[in-house]
Parts: structure tokens; sequence; C-alpha cells
């Protein structure tokens, strides 16, 4: 695994900042190896971690960096979550709302407390501003669960040297299905380790080759299919 720091990429707007000592002794850190972008990934709190999985599963989304850049606002500073580029080339910029920074709108939603102040400044430096509520960030905690369980997974299926046949078989079988249990792949596959046939299908919906119901947890149980 490559060591610990700053994204090598030449074509990227933005490196993601590196934490202090102070904030790596004081905030509750979580760190993971993503496979995604080759590098290890640090970011402060359950919801930024959620937000970096997220990133680290959605095919569409090309590469991230958290920690990106600071948007100045009057006399505060606000740090963007992450940046991030999609497969069509859009970049975005989003910025998690905190619960003590929101307050509740008409809609039945919450809103940044400085939201048409942040928009505003972000407008006019060109930024591409989103905002992610944690509120609502964390109540999707099965597509959280399903996220760290197969992290790990995909994290080893890139060492198997039977991978690349792995993926074949486990798609031909799939192809051959509407819909398959992941369960019933394994028993499909039983010339090969339930474990590494396990890995594999957690690689390929990491890499958009698969999907599943994210509105469940993911087991054994988990119905997959192939993508268009």
């Amino acid at each position: 695994m490559p060591e610990i720091g700053l994204i090598n990429a030449t074509d990227r707007p933005y490196q993601s900042r590196e934490l202090t000592r102070r904030e790596l002794l004081r905030l509750d850190i979580h760190s993971f190896y993503s496979p995604k972008e080759r590098r290890f990934v640090r970011v402060v709190g359950l919801a930024h971690l959620a937000m970096a999985l997220q990133r680290e599963f959605e095919p569409n989304c090309l590469e991230y960096v958290e920690r990106p850049r600071m948007l100045t606002v009057g006399k505060e500073m606000y740090e963007f979550s992450f940046w991030t580029r999609s497969r069509n080339g859009r970049e975005s910029l989003p910025l998690l709302v905190p619960t003590r920074s929101s307050v509740p709108v008409s809609s039945g939603r919450r809103r940044h407390r400085e939201a048409e102040h942040l928009l505003a400044a972000a407008e006019a430096a060109h930024l591409p501003l989103e905002f992610v509520l944690e509120t609502e960030l964390l109540e999707q905690g099965a597509a959280l669960a399903s996220h760290l369980r197969m992290l790990a997974s995909v994290q080893l299926a890139a060492r198997q040297d039977n991978r690349p046949i792995l993926r074949e078989c486990v798609m031909t079988f799939v192809r051959s299905q509407e819909r398959s249990r992941v369960s019933h792949i394994v028993s499909a596959l039983g010339g090969y380790l339930m474990s590494d046939v396990r890995c594999v299908i957690c690689d390929l919906v990491h890499a958009g080759q698969l999907d599943y119901d994210r509105a469940v947890a993911w087991s054994q149980h988990s119905l997959v299919w192939a993508t268009p």
C-alpha cells in the first residue's frame, strides 16, 4: 500500500489539507485505504466518513479529495468537505451542514443558517458548492453499514490472484439471472473459496458492474444485478 500523503494526480485542482497534530490528537479521526483513490483517506467525524464512503462506492464518482479548500464568508472561514469529479467531468464541492449550523425551513427540511451568504460567496468565486445535511446523512445508516462491511472485501479482492477469472465467473452467472442473492452466487461457484467469491462480488459492486438495493444493509442475502 502507498504511504499516507498528499494526492499525486497532477490534473486535480486541489490537494487534501493535512490534519494538524492538534486535530489528530483531539478530533474523531477515521482513516481507511481507498481502493478508488489508491491512497489513505482521513476524515473527521462519522458524518464525513459516511460522505467519503458514499463517494468510494458511487460508480459515477471518478475521484474525490477530502478538505480541498476554504471559503471566506465575511469574517468566517468554511472548509469544504470534499472535491469530487464525476465520470462526465462535472465537479462539485460538497459542504457538510452540521445539525447545530442548520435551521428548519417551510419545506420540512433544514438548511445552513448562512446558506445565502455561502452561496453568494461560492458563486462569486465560481465554486460549485453543494450542501449535505448531517441530519439526512446519518439517517442513511444501512448504506454506511454496507459500505463499511464491503470496504474490507474490496481491499482484499485486489490482492487475490484469482480475481480476474472470478470476476468473469460472477458476471457470467449474474447475467444469466434477473437478480441473484449473494449466497446463491457463492453456491454456484463452489469450486472457489467462499471468502474469495464474496470479496469479488463486493469488488464488482465497487467497480459499478453490479448493483444492489442500497436501502437494505449488505449481507449474504442481498440481491445483486448487473448494471447496464
